[in-house]
This record gives C-alpha cells, structure tokens and sequence, in this order.
C-alpha cells in the first residue's frame, strides 16, 4: 500500500494536506473488505445492465471501484471518498440543488454545489443522466504516479429512481449518519475564513 501527501487544490479554499489512499488492485482482491453498495447502469453497446461502480468499507472511508474499466484494461480505477458520502450526497440534492438561494440552497444561477466533507473538498454536478463528484482534496490516478487534480465518481441517476438502489443507499446514509454543521463546510465560508485569516496576519505584522 502506497500513501500519497495531498495537496492544496487552490489556496483560497485552504484544503487540508491530508495523506492520500491507494490500493493496488491485486492487492485489494486479497482483502476482505466490506462490500456496501454496487451501483448498476445500462450499458447503450451491449444494451443490458451491468455493475458501474462498487462500494466497500476501508476504515473511515469508502472506496469506489469504476467496473468498466476492468473489462478493457484489466484494471479498475478507485476514488476515495469518506464514508459519510452516502448522507452528503442525500443532503446535497435536498438541501443545496433542491433549495433556493433564500432558503439556504446554492447560489441562484449555480447548478453544482462544492464543500468540504470530513475536511475533503467535493463537488457535485448534475449532468445528463448522472450526479458527477470530484473528489479535489485527491490525485488522479497514483498508481500512475500522477499530480493531476481530483478523482471523478460518476453516480447514475438511476441510483435514486429506482427503488432497490435508493433503498439500500438511504440505508447507508443512516448507518454512516452526517452532521452537516460539522462535517461540512461551504466552499464560500472557506473563502470568507480565508479573508479573515489574512487580515489578522496583516493586522499582526503590522504591529
């Protein structure tokens, strides 16, 4: 197992220098982790369904194994991500895409929300047919030894239209329970932290 010092993904947002998670996939195969939850998505090409992405328990975290990319390269990518991201993302789409600004949701106009979670910045996306999640407190791609910036969950809408899915992910949001006010923080009262950070400092030097 290889660890990776995380990075600042912009200064403003003050992103914690955490340790970044790889596991190799011949070495994952050899654990015995907890599966939580396996996401499942047509497929347009062999126009059946199939599994997209595997969820298993990894200590405080869950990580998340894109099946496709098994079947033409052997391999399967992993994001990381804290266990707790089953509530957030329940939290996101009630509580910020799914209110207005006045009643506490994203800004108007804005179709994506960022934040921390367990001190890891996320954003969510509404696309097509799927929520996209970036996970930018996190490298690419570590096994290839990678500095690009953050690691990409794709989670269908379908997750949450169809009954089996939603059932079992909302079973998962009560197991791995979020508390928004403190492991949560907006990307914009980082920014106004940030600000309040450097003033101190400036009125400190200033002395």
């Amino acid at each position: 197992m290889r660890d990776f010092t995380g990075f600042e993904y912009e200064e403003k947002y003050i992103v914690p220098k955490s340790k970044d998670i790889y596991i190799g996939y011949q070495e994952f195969k050899k654990m015995n982790l907890e599966k939580l939850f396996e996401e499942y998505a047509y497929h347009p090409d062999e126009h059946v369904m199939m599994i997209r992405n595997t969820f298993y328990l990894y200590n405080d975290h869950v990580l998340s194994f894109t099946a496709v990319t098994e079947k033409y390269t052997g391999n399967k990518l992993m994001e990381v991500f804290p266990k707790e991201l089953f509530a957030w993302v329940l939290w996101v789409i009630e509580d910020k895409l799914g209110k207005s600004e006045a009643e506490g949701g994203v800004r108007d106009g804005q179709y994506y929300y960022e934040g921390t979670l367990k001190g890891e910045l996320i954003s969510i996306s509404p696309m097509y047919k799927h929520y996209e999640l970036m996970n930018k407190s996190r490298f690419s791609y570590p096994d290839d030894e990678s500095d690009m910036l953050g690691q990409f969950l794709e989670i269908e809408y379908t997750v949450f239209t169809d009954p089996k899915q939603k059932a079992e992910w909302e079973a998962l949001a009560k197991r791995f329970p979020l508390n928004p006010k403190e492991d949560c923080v907006d990307v914009d009262d980082r920014w106004i932290l940030k600000q309040k950070l450097d003033k101190e400092e400036a009125e400190q030097g200033e002395k």
